[in-house]
């Protein structure tokens, strides 16, 4: 009886370590479906200016919202080319409800990566861009 009174705990201790949230020294967020990367919509002002672009498509609820219209703006501008740059990187500002989608530019090819930046509620896509 006591062995498996002691089962029981190491299990329950297993499976519930803590119900106590430790900080995460990381830059993520919790979304609906996976950890997301955090940016900060300040540190882009500059190509919002540059880069700025007046179309608005729907509002963006959560990441795959994000990586779908980042793929129908990047399939307007760059074509087919962009669907050799998946997966895609999504990184959300909780303050000011935007979304950034990345590209990731595989290693044999030249250039770099696309970017997109929308805002959550609105829609409206505030820049598109791509490195050199």
């Amino acid at each position: 009886m006591k062995k498996i009174f002691l089962i029981m705990i190491i299990v329950v201790l297993f499976l519930f370590p803590s119900c106590e949230e430790i900080p995460n020294s990381n830059s993520t967020i919790e979304s609906e479906h996976s950890m997301l990367n955090e940016f900060c919509i300040d540190d882009y002002q500059e190509e919002i200016q540059i880069f700025h672009c007046d179309k608005t498509t729907e509002p963006v609820k959560n990441e795959f919202d994000a990586e779908k219209i980042a793929e129908e703006i990047w399939l307007d501008y760059s074509g087919q080319e962009i669907l050799q740059e998946k997966p895609f990187v999504v990184f959300y500002d909780k303050a000011n409800n935007a979304w950034l989608v990345q590209s990731t530019l595989p290693e044999d090819l030249l250039g770099g990566s696309a970017y997109i930046i929308i805002k959550g509620i609105s829609g409206e896509i505030l820049a598109v861009w791509r490195e050199k």
